[in-house]
């Protein structure tokens, strides 16, 4: 949901009392907020000489100078905000950032995209390669979007739980990334991952972390359907683990898929004997099956 430019920024009278917008007052020197508003370049100029910073959130909409211009359309003003070092990734809370507002046609516009995607690749291949603090640098210089999926709608979180990288996730969850972020494409949750790949730890890191243990993908399946319905014979007693650990904490095995298959029913397909077990020993199966 966009908003436009005048209604971003609100009156400037109600600006100047909302908690966490800049008001600082030097005489003859506007806000960087007024300045923005009246698209006044010297005002601008004269505001980072005095230590605003470039990127700073300038209203309850958490816009900066350069999305709001952007979202104006002054071109001009957006390069000078970038040879100052302005972000084009940074993002309001609808999730908006100034390359949403930028012409496609301009090249230095595609060269930002090009550079982000680059930037994402790297990230990738930090998590593949177990690179921590190359990944951790490349989430604090916050020169992409951090939720770009990849072909299969794989986010970072997704990538890292495949890749089996603990570490990854809470370096993820140090750059404060959402962790309970679906694949666009499936549904699929970090957790749904770590559930079908069988990786307890992993699984231990998002259970924490889940707002939803029971949360459905597109196939109606839940962590506990995919911990269940997942891998092979030799996995019995892993995926026993998993199978618990959802259980402590609120998974429902009277839930079923869009095929209206329970957990139940998916672990006796597979013959975990131990996790039938304990789904039986949670009375799972009391008048459910």
């Amino acid at each position: 949901m966009r908003k436009p430019f005048s209604i971003a920024l609100h009156g400037l009278a109600l600006i100047a009392v909302l908690p966490g917008c800049v008001t600082h007052s030097t005489p003859d020197i506007p806000t960087l907020t007024h300045a923005v508003y009246q698209q006044d370049w010297e005002a601008m100029q004269a505001r980072f000489a005095l230590g605003s910073a470039v990127d700073e959130r300038l209203d309850p909409q958490n816009n900066t100078a350069l999305l709001l211009l952007a979202r104006a359309g002054r071109l001009d003003l957006v390069q000078q905000l970038l040879k100052r070092g302005a972000n084009p990734f940074t993002q309001n809370q609808y999730g908006e950032s100034a390359l949403d507002f930028l012409p496609r046609s301009e090249p230095w516009v595609l060269a930002m995209e090009d550079a982000g995607l680059s930037t994402w690749n790297q990230a990738v291949d930090a998590i593949k390669s177990g690179q921590i603090l190359l990944l951790t640098r490349l989430l604090r210089s916050e020169r992409f979007y951090r939720y770009t999926p990849d072909r299969k709608g794989d986010l970072l979180s997704h990538i890292a739980v495949r890749a089996g990288c603990e570490s990854c996730l809470g370096a993820l969850a140090g750059a404060d990334f959402d962790l309970h972020r679906v694949n666009p494409l499936t549904r699929q949750t970090p957790l749904m991952v770590a559930a079908q790949e069988g990786q307890p730890s992993l699984l231990q890191v998002l259970v924490h972390r889940n707002r939803s243990i029971n949360q459905k993908d597109r196939q109606g399946w839940t962590a506990l359907h995919f911990a269940c319905g997942s891998g092979d014979i030799n996995q019995d007693k892993v995926r026993a683990r998993i199978v618990q650990r959802l259980l402590e904490h609120g998974a429902r095995p009277d839930l079923r898929t869009s095929q209206r298959l329970s957990p139940l029913e998916l672990a006796v397909a597979k013959d975990y004997t131990e996790v039938v077990r304990i789904l039986l020993e949670h009375e799972a199966a009391k008048g459910k099956y």
